[in-house]
C-alpha cells in the first residue's frame, strides 16, 4: 500500500477527514448547525471548478451550469430559516475552515477517482480511515494536554464501540 500512486490521495482525504470533522462539530457548537451545513454544502463549488479546471474533457455547458447554480440556491435555501444566515464576523475563520477543508477533501477523492478508477477499493478506503484514527487520537492527546483532562474510559469505549461500524 505504501508503494501505491494513490496513498497520497488517501493519507490527504484522511487528515481533512477527521480535522473537517472537528470544524463542522466546533461550528455546529457554537455558530450552530444552519451556518455550518451551508458551509459544508456550498463547499461543492471547490471539486466542481477543480474538475473543470483539472480535466479538459469535463465541459461547462449551459445544462450543467444551469443545474449547478440551482443545487446552490437549493442547497442554501435548504439550510436556511427564510434565506438568512446570521453570524458573528468573529466565526468567519470556522467557516471558512469548513468550506475550504471540505471542498478540498471532495476535490482530492474526485481526483483520486479520475486518475485511478479501477485502484484503491477496499485498500484504498482502509487506509483512509487508519490516517483517520490516527489523526483523531493525535488531536485527542492534544486536547487532553491542553486542558489536562482526563480520558473517560465510557467515553472512549463507547466511541470506539460507534466509531469502528462507521
Amino acid at each position: 500500500i505504501l508503494n501505491t500512486e494513490w496513498i497520497y490521495h488517501a493519507i490527504i482525504i484522511g487528515i481533512l477527514f477527521i480535522v473537517v470533522f472537528y470544524f463542522f462539530a466546533y461550528g455546529t457548537q457554537n455558530i450552530g448547525i444552519s451556518v455550518t451545513t451551508v458551509a459544508n454544502k456550498m463547499s461543492l463549488v471547490i471539486p466542481v471548478a477543480a474538475a473543470l479546471i483539472l480535466y479538459p474533457d469535463e465541459k461547462l455547458t449551459i445544462i450543467k451550469g444551469f443545474a449547478f447554480i440551482l443545487a446552490i440556491i437549493g442547497i442554501y435555501l435548504c439550510s436556511t430559516k427564510s434565506g438568512k444566515i446570521n453570524f458573528k464576523k468573529d466565526d468567519l475563520w470556522i467557516i471558512i475552515l469548513i468550506f475550504t477543508g471540505q471542498g478540498l477533501s471532495d476535490a482530492i477523492f474526485n481526483d483520486f477517482a479520475q486518475r485511478y478508477p479501477t485502484e484503491g477499493g477496499y485498500p484504498f478506503f482502509m487506509t483512509l480511515f487508519i490516517v483517520a484514527s490516527l489523526t483523531g487520537i493525535i488531536i485527542l492527546i492534544i486536547k487532553k494536554m491542553r486542558l489536562s483532562n482526563k480520558i473517560i474510559f465510557n467515553s472512549f469505549l463507547w466511541g470506539v464501540i460507534f466509531g469502528i461500524p462507521n
